[in-house]
């Protein structure tokens, strides 16, 4: 009630998700130089508790992960390309408690900052419904505000949850340019846009 922190937790937790991305990648100096934007939505169920005696509990559910973010990438050879990412990050979030009662939950959307940085292969003749498709690994790491909650199943209680997201993402890309068998993903071609489609 006045404002004084009586307690401070630190927990972490694991879990397995999947998700889906879409952008546009650029040649513009028609080079291994390649530039562009993508969005990408993972869909988690991750629950992060700190367990009392009794069986009560104090926790935290990440649910849904959004991020637009610029790219930078560097097609080293003709089948492998390395690349960064950096933008905004919205995170759905749900907090939830049982002291002495029912479950209580209360959600928010935090907004952060998305890093990452990832690699991607092209098989030489890996293709999809006629589109060259490529294999990627890709760590991100998400900064978020700490967000505030204010559950009714604890009133007169403020919670403060301060989070830090690592991802670890596997996938396929599908670029959906033309289908001829050539090396590299955007590699010696004109400075046009080409739009790939991937999950993970």
């Amino acid at each position: 009630m006045t404002n004084v922190v009586t307690n401070r937790f630190s927990d972490s937790s694991q879990t397995v998700g999947f998700g889906f991305n879409a952008g546009y990648l650029f040649a513009p100096w028609n080079n291994g130089i390649l530039v562009g934007a993508s969005a990408s939505v993972d869909v988690l169920n991750q629950d992060t508790s700190h367990t009392f005696p009794g069986g009560f509990f104090l926790g935290q559910t990440a649910g849904v992960i959004g991020s637009v973010n610029a790219q930078l990438g560097f097609v080293g050879t003709p089948h492998f390309l390395i690349y960064g990412e950096a933008g905004p990050a919205f995170v759905r979030l749900d907090q939830k408690l049982n002291f002495s009662g029912p479950v209580t939950s209360v959600d928010t959307w935090a907004t952060g900052v998305n890093v990452g940085i990832g690699a991607a292969y092209e098989p030489p003749d890996w293709q999809f419904a006629g589109h060259r498709l490529a294999i990627f690994s890709q760590v991100n790491r998400i900064f978020l505000p700490s967000v505030t909650f204010d559950n009714p199943g604890s009133p007169g209680f403020i919670y403060r949850n301060q989070n830090d997201i690592v991802q670890l993402k596997f996938g396929l890309r599908l670029e959906l340019g033309d289908g001829e068998p050539r090396a590299p993903i955007i590699h010696d071609v004109p400075p046009v846009v080409r739009p790939v489609f991937g999950f993970h």
